[in-house]
């Protein structure tokens, strides 16, 4: 893999090197891993690679005309191969003129950094007085958020402030400029804070090296924070710690602190309030507002276009013709994306025109109604401004011979594609316009394909690995090469969903819950090939895992083998749709997350505004049912509110089946698509699987409260056999030296045996059901009267009580975990959540419960959400490296803000190694308890704490 890359840079083109996402698509790789492996080879950036040769080509042709305009200077340096822009041309100049040519320019032309973008002096003047006020601001500038729409410019707004920062001396020329796009990594809590701190050898498990951080690098110049909106509540507050003092520590160091001057320019597209923090966003002052395309003027729309077509005409070498019709469309059609959507749009045009043009030898390249994509050219020219009717009276024709600004990357590889298939299918011996309609089928794919493989690309091992674990990846890998043994025709892509089933399944097993697939009579009988090879498969699990797979279980594997075989792959599976529907983004990032990990792409997210009306979010939801539905219905994920009511709207109007699930997170979202590709999964059991998931971690966490345990048994009417049975149990129950409640209910009820059972299971913890009838209840074991009376079936209630009340006593007294040296009381000093979880595990490190690797465990686990019961912080980390069990305690004078609206000043930060995961029972009760919680804030040293945890809390009986 390393000489892959080191190949591909030695043979690119050097005036204009492969960026690190360019060798990234070209080595299917991420491109995380390009950068890191780029930087332990030495090798510069694509930036600095071209600068080498730049500089000296750029100093010959100053040598020449030192008062050549940077436009004239750039058309120059583009007709020689170089594809820049004047960014770059201005600051290589900068680099070679003396100081005081490059002051007398910045006197004579203080706006010339700003001039690029489109409307400087028009629609986004405002904006630009703003970004040379941030930038002025003495001593180093004001920390600045751009906010906007996607696609408007947020990003060459903060390039230009860096050039201007420079030329009017508030940083260096040598000052960097770094960027960092926060949606890269927000989903890896760990990378994202080594990225931004950096870390100190031996921080966590593979730091054999300190490595500087982002904001180190970018010390003295701008840190570039894009898509801030993504970055966790966690790294907010240590941002703004930063900000406050101008300090930070690297990972892994707990006493020291270091030092870093910087400007912070931030970018998001989301509503503030939403998605940053109040103590973050009060500490960047200056908030940039930027225009959608919609809200700026015709004129500079038609300069925009201009622009587009002005790089896509240098591009290729050919002259553009945009007919005046097609022009009106581009000007007045809607374009959510912004200016980023119009660019795509415009390349998706010139490529179709391009088609035409080498097809029939056109000299020109005429783009034509036809040329737009539907969503713009399906629009009706009537619905046309007057304005832009005045600005479209004649073509517009555009010279590829006239100097254009800087060109994208994307464009060659969409061309190159025409040019080469069109070239094999006249070797197949097709006439031109049998090329033209193949080529016009493909052409909309290839498009697709080429905007979106980024973000549909293969699901990257090492994120697979942070989520399931090494161990099960190895063991599933060599299940599927037996597989392939019997079956050559399975699918690369089984890897991932399998992986992720056989660790939900493995979990499952552990923890005693049944595997209940109510298709495997159906996949014995009909594909006895996948499930003899699932068998297989199962053995080698258990080699790996000690773990023996029921039936059931591998009947599920025998689906996924049934489902992602080339074969079947090829036939046209039809599939349940998945929608996330949500309030916000989150929807859509689920799916995202949910897809990528699946490597998938069929389910999609919607984002419902707050201030949507309904009536527009349903009509676009059901758009998205029938865009879905293949004929098995779809299913609806959402979070709340009037949304959990649009599937049975719709199923009305359309009469597509539908099925609504409230209350959605990201686990429900994977664990829905997991099932859905299976194709034997009907949409009821898909929803059937998810509520009562749902339903077992509700319950599942009332089980911590204070509950009698009790065996439930059942009969018709709950007076006959349920009685006799009960008088048994009890009998073998003492002979077996066990106590345990038995109560009785009837079948025959008002309400129906579940809505008796949930009414039991509010007062009580169910721990069986015995009865004459089967019964299936949240998967609470169930026994058949028959096999207790028999004595068939004793053995393994006996064996079920044993264990439960086994783990009962091992609950032991809270006065274990307990220590004075742990615990702070009245901490005045003004803290940040940072800092006290510093400091909480600073203390037990020095007592050793726990290893240094456990502070960045606790920021892994916060970065996931915040551990919150009743008026407590409960921060933790994760068993690996707790060496003996403790609670380290802090109590505040004042309370802080730990996250978001939750306010504090008690502090709990538990650490339990897996054996003493019991004491958790005892931590909710403390926690859930305000009068306690209450009465904590009011002592004053360890030892009263101690004895009010201790006096409250005995051991179990």
């Amino acid at each position: 893999m390393n000489y892959t890359i080191k190949e591909l840079i030695e043979k690119e083109d050097r005036k204009n090197p492969y960026t690190d996402e360019q060798i990234a698509e070209l080595c299917n790789m991420s491109r995380e891993e390009v950068t890191l492996l780029r930087q332990e080879q030495g090798i510069f950036d694509s930036r600095e690679r071209r600068r080498q040769i730049l500089l000296p080509e750029v100093k010959a042709i100053l040598r020449g005309n030192e008062k050549i305009s940077d436009r004239k200077l750039t058309a120059i340096l583009n007709e020689r191969g170089y594809q820049i822009s004047r960014f770059i041309t201005r600051s290589v100049r900068d680099e070679l003129q003396p100081k005081e040519n490059k002051e007398e320019r910045i006197h004579m032309d203080p706006d010339r950094d700003f001039e690029q973008l489109i409307g400087y002096d028009g629609s986004m003047k405002r904006q630009i007085s703003q970004a040379q006020a941030a930038v002025l601001y003495p001593p180093r500038g004001l920390h600045t958020l751009i906010h906007g729409p996607s696609g408007v410019g947020k990003s060459q707004l903060a390039e230009a402030m860096y050039h201007f920062a420079i030329h009017v001396g508030t940083i260096q020329k040598e000052s960097p400029l770094v960027i960092f796009n926060c949606a890269d990594y927000a989903d890896n809590s760990e990378l994202l804070l080594s990225q931004l701190f950096g870390y100190v050898k031996g921080a966590f498990t593979g730091a054999d090296r300190e490595k500087s951080g982002l904001v180190e690098k970018a010390d003295g110049g701008i840190l570039f924070l894009d898509e801030v909106h993504r970055l966790p509540s966690e790294g907010q507050e240590m941002l703004f710690y930063l900000i406050d003092k101008g300090m930070y520590r690297k990972l892994g160091e707990t006493g020291s602190t270091r030092t870093a001057k910087l400007l912070i320019i931030a970018a998001t597209t989301e509503d503030l309030d939403s998605y940053l923090l109040t103590t973050f966003r009060r500490r960047i002052p200056m908030l940039i507002d930027l225009p959608s395309l919609s809200e700026r003027p015709l004129l500079e729309r038609l300069m925009i276009i201009k622009t587009f077509l002005f790089q896509e005409a240098l591009r290729i070498q050919q002259n553009i013709i945009l007919e005046k019709d097609a022009l009106m469309l581009l000007l007045n059609y809607p374009c959510p994306g912004n200016i980023g959507q119009l660019r795509s749009d415009i390349q998706v045009a010139c490529a179709r025109s391009f088609l035409k043009h080498i097809t029939y030898g056109d000299k020109r390249l005429i783009i034509a109604l036809d040329d737009l994509p539907p969503h713009v050219g399906n629009l009706s020219l009537n619905t046309a401004s007057r304005d832009s009717r005045k600005l479209c009276e004649s073509d517009l024709f555009v010279s590829c011979t006239r100097h254009k600004e800087q060109v994208s990357h994307i464009g060659p590889n969409i061309y190159q594609f025409i040019e080469e298939k069109y070239d094999l299918l006249l070797k197949e011996g097709c006439t031109e316009n049998e090329v033209y309609q193949i080529l016009g089928k493909e052409l909309d794919t290839e498009m697709d394909n080429l905007f979106n493989k980024i973000k549909y690309q293969q699901v990257d091992r090492k994120n697979l690995e942070e989520v399931v674990g090494n161990r099960i990846i190895q063991s599933v890998q060599k299940s599927v090469d037996i597989a392939r043994m019997s079956m050559q025709d399975i699918s690369p892509n089984i890897l991932s969903p399998l992986c992720l089933h056989v660790s939900a399944s493995c979990e499952r097993m552990k923890c005693g819950k049944r595997i209940i697939n109510p298709q495997l009579e159906k996949i014995k009988k009909e594909y006895p090939l996948e499930f003899a090879t699932a068998r297989k498969m199962c053995m080698q699990y258990h080699e790996d895992f000690m773990i023996d797979m029921p039936e059931d279980e591998i009947a599920f594997i025998a689906m996924y083998l049934r489902t992602f075989t080339k074969k079947k792959k090829e036939e046209s599976c039809r599939k349940i749709g998945i929608i996330v529907l949500t309030h916000g983004n989150v929807g859509i990032e689920m799916v995202e997350v949910a897809n990528q990990l699946l490597n998938v792409n069929f389910a999609v997210g919607l984002r419902c505004a707050l201030d949507e009306p309904s009536s527009h979010a349903l009509q676009r939801t059901q758009h998205a049912v029938e865009q879905l539905d293949e004929g098995r219905g779809c299913l609806i994920l959402t979070d709340m509110g009037s949304l959990v009511t649009f599937g049975q709207i719709i199923t009305q109007r359309t009469g597509i089946d539908t099925r609504t699930i409230s209350r959605v997170d990201t686990v429900m979202v994977i664990e829905a698509i997991r099932r859905a590709i299976l194709e034997e999964t009907t949409l009821d059991e898909l929803e059937q699987a998810l509520n009562m998931e749902k339903e077992i971690n509700f319950h599942g966490n009332l089980e911590l409260e204070e509950k009698e345990t009790v065996i439930v048994s059942i009969c018709l009417t709950g007076k006959g056999s349920a009685v006799l049975i009960q008088s048994k149990i009890q009998k073998l129950l003492q002979e077996h030296d066990l106590t345990i409640r038995i109560l009785t209910l009837g079948v025959m009820s008002e309400n129906g045996i579940e809505f008796e059972l949930d009414h039991l299971a509010r007062s009580y913890h169910i721990l069986a059901i015995l009865g004459n009838f089967q019964i299936d209840y949240h998967r609470i074991p169930f026994f058949s009267t028959s096999d207790i009376i028999n004595g068939i079936a004793q053995q393994d209630l006996l064996d079920i009580i044993k264990d439960y009340q086994q783990s009962k006593k091992a609950v032991s007294c809270l006065q274990e975990l307990l220590d004075e040296d742990i615990i702070l009381c009245h901490v005045q000093d003004a803290l940040c959540k940072n800092d006290i979880l510093e400091k909480l595990v600073e203390l037990l490190v020095k007592k050793e419960y726990v290893s240094q690797e456990y502070l960045l465990d606790v920021y892994k686990r916060e970065a996931m959400g915040a551990t919150i019961m009743g008026k407590a912080a409960i921060p933790h980390g994760f068993t690996e490296h707790v060496t003996k069990p403790a609670i380290a305690i802090l109590t505040l004078q004042d309370a802080i803000l730990w996250e978001d609206n939750f306010e504090t000043n008690i502090i709990l930060m538990p650490a339990l190694k897996e054996e003493s995961i019991a004491y958790t029972h005892e931590l909710f009760s403390i926690c859930s308890d305000s009068m306690l919680i209450q009465s904590l804030s009011a002592c004053n040293k360890p030892q009263e704490i101690i004895r009010l945890l201790t006096t409250r809390t005995k051991p179990s009986k």
